[in-house]
């Protein structure tokens, strides 16, 4: 087991990108281009691909549970690994509202971004980078299960763990009151409390991310499933299990938001994530062994959080664009193509730039150790 989480697993990072680029298109299509286009398309059906967090959550919790790191190294590595290029994305924004491209300045609570705070309910505001609550979320809630992990056995872990998620769910979908503190963003009715529904979101999707790592650590140790997981025939069945439950978790997330309650739908893409998950980190079925097992896949794995923290550098350009060349509203498809080559081109051209900065930062400070990735 070990082993299987030291080495890059193609699948995950395959998913990992997916994930990502489904989450940018999400955000254009249904934020920024609605108000602008002429001839508005039913974008609102791509609602529930923001469900994709939670896959991003329960990827963390899952490789959390398997972190050997003492408390405060997890926390400096967290540190290195997120802050780089939330600051990055924060100094664009302002280079870009020093030139008019964005219409938002640099305010106070890009102060507390910086400090993960947005999403906690300290500060519940978005300041130039709304997809960075991902970030905050990530960091805090991390940091409470790697605390729970240290001092609790597996045993004692998995019940505090699903007594969290239980309670998560409750508060997540309590009915309009004054405990939830939402500020127009998640699933439930707007409340003026000081409970955040993004922690709840962290809570529930990284809690379940450790409950799985648990349940991998005592499934692959047990002699009979090793068996099972070698047989031919199992690897056919898997591989079969594999494609269904990934066409299944495509299809909830793309055309499931007006045909399923929201509810429902929250539920069953956390299920069906989950089960494909458990298959694809253990390479049982020749879906994610062998069609995903490619190098470019860990590539652009690595790429994911650059892409994410950054578009929204591209919402401030497209906006520009939109408001200033009127006749691109007229051309809707070529503005979503024109803007995904622009997540992809500016994360990545971002991933280098802040890579190589902390690099050479590195260096100064110890000659002998470098920051190779940013987020892997």
């Amino acid at each position: 087991m070990e082993k299987l989480q030291k080495r890059q697993n193609s699948s995950i990072n395959f998913l990992r990108f997916l994930f990502t680029v489904g989450i940018c298109f999400m955000h254009l299509v249904c934020q920024v281009i609605t108000p602008y286009i002429a001839k508005p398309l039913p974008y609102n059906n791509f609602g529930a691909i923001s469900f994709c967090v939670e896959m991003f959550f329960i990827m963390a919790g899952y490789f959390l549970f398997f972190s050997n790191n003492s408390l405060k190294k997890y926390i400096l590595k967290r540190i290195a690994r997120l802050w780089p290029l939330l600051a990055f994305s924060t100094i664009i924004a302002g280079i870009l509202r020093t030139f008019h491209i964005s219409m938002t300045s640099l305010t106070l609570g890009d102060i507390w971004n910086l400090l993960f705070l947005q999403g906690t309910g300290l500060y519940q505001g978005c300041a130039t980078n709304g997809p960075a609550w991902f970030v905050g979320v990530l960091f805090w809630v991390s940091l409470v299960y790697s605390l729970l992990k240290i001092k609790l056995s597996d045993k004692n872990l998995a019940f505090i763990t699903s007594f969290i998620i239980v309670i998560s769910i409750f508060l997540l979908w309590l009915p309009k009151g004054d405990i939830i503190f939402t500020n127009a963003r998640g699933y439930s009715p707007i409340g003026g409390g000081w409970i955040s529904i993004m922690m709840l979101r962290g809570f529930i999707a990284i809690g379940l991310g450790v409950l799985l790592g648990i349940f991998q650590k005592y499934t692959v140790s047990n002699l009979k499933f090793q068996h099972l997981q070698n047989l031919s025939k199992s690897k056919i069945v898997f591989t079969a299990i594999e494609i269904i439950l990934f066409i299944c978790l495509c299809k909830n997330l793309i055309f499931g938001y007006n045909s399923i309650k929201l509810i429902c739908l929250y539920f069953i893409s956390l299920i069906l994530f989950s089960m494909m998950f458990f298959l694809f980190i253990g390479n049982l079925g020749y879906f994610s062994s062998i069609i995903l097992n490619k190098k470019i896949f860990n590539t652009l794995g690595n790429y994911s959080y650059s892409i994410y923290i950054m578009q929204n550098v591209v919402f401030y350009i497209i906006d520009y664009c939109l408001r200033t060349y009127s006749i691109l509203t007229f051309h809707p498809y070529f503005v979503i193509i024109i803007s995904m080559l622009l997540f992809l081109s500016i994360g990545i051209g971002s991933y280098y730039i802040v890579n190589s900065i902390t690099n050479y930062l590195s260096n100064l400070i110890n000659k002998n150790s470098k920051i190779k990735e940013i987020y892997s």
